[in-house]
């Protein structure tokens, strides 16, 4: 299952660590013997890289992509700015596949994305035609906060999410109509649980279709990752949602 989406996961202020351990065929695992050897290894709160940081080569890693990672997230501000809500501490700007001006910007920004959401469709980053694209923008220092990208789609499977255990798990039902598909719904680390998906996903369904505010009826997701589906229960207070393929 593709994990194209990520909103609003929960982010710590320290660096989050966890314990790997390597046998000696140098796989790596949770511990199972006396000889495995234990390597902590660190995810960074904003970029949110896992690495080891005692080796020099992982640090190298780690540096590099953090850097690519702000580069990413800045935003200067663009004339004839296209903002579609005002928010007390942030905007919400709508680019159009069709804008040629702007699209570079969110095209860059979809790289990091999906190496963020280890997506399997990295090589396909980018907007597609006829998508639109929600860009929240801080108000403070004039950074990306999050990302909602969206396309016309004409149905969705209906989905069940149950509980399995622990695990939740998706029965499909059968194919409805719906208009908008969300295949890119992101928050950057340091702003996830701070309501910055729900924003995006409100002020899309205000601005896909001029002069309509869609219901959630007619919202779908495309195949969400294990967060996006409670997010996607939790915004809808449903366990049945709509979930489409690219």
């Amino acid at each position: 299952t593709q994990s194209t989406w990520d909103p609003d996961r929960s982010n710590n202020e320290e660096n989050q660590e966890d314990d790997l351990y390597f046998n000696h065929s140098g796989d790596m695992g949770d511990s199972d013997g006396e000889d495995d050897v234990m390597i902590r290894t660190t995810r960074c709160p904003v970029c949110g890289m896992m690495y080891v940081n005692t080796l020099s080569e992982d640090a190298k890693l780690h540096m590099k992509y953090h850097r690519q990672y702000l580069d990413a997230l800045k935003f200067p501000g663009w004339k004839r700015e296209n903002v579609v809500q005002l928010l007390v501490d942030s905007r919400i700007i709508k680019v159009l596949s069709s804008d040629k001006t702007w699209i570079k910007k969110v095209d860059d920004l979809l790289k990091v994305v999906d190496c963020d959401l280890v997506s399997s469709v990295i090589a396909d980053s980018g907007m597609k035609d006829h998508t639109m694209a929600l860009l929240c923008i801080t108000n403070d220092d004039n950074r990306i906060a999050g990302l909602c990208v969206a396309d016309q789609i004409l149905e969705a499977n209906e989905v069940t999410i149950k509980q399995d255990g622990t695990t939740e798990v998706c029965e499909s039902g059968q194919s409805v109509a719906a208009q908008c598909g969300i295949y890119k719904l992101w928050v950057s680390h340091t702003h996830r649980r701070k309501g910055v998906a729900t924003k995006l996903v409100d002020c899309l369904r205000s601005n896909f279709i001029y002069g309509i505010c869609l219901e959630m009826s007619d919202v779908a997701f495309s195949e969400p990752s294990d967060d996006g589906i409670q997010f996607a229960k939790n915004y809808t207070s449903s366990s049945n949602i709509l979930i489409y393929r690219l």
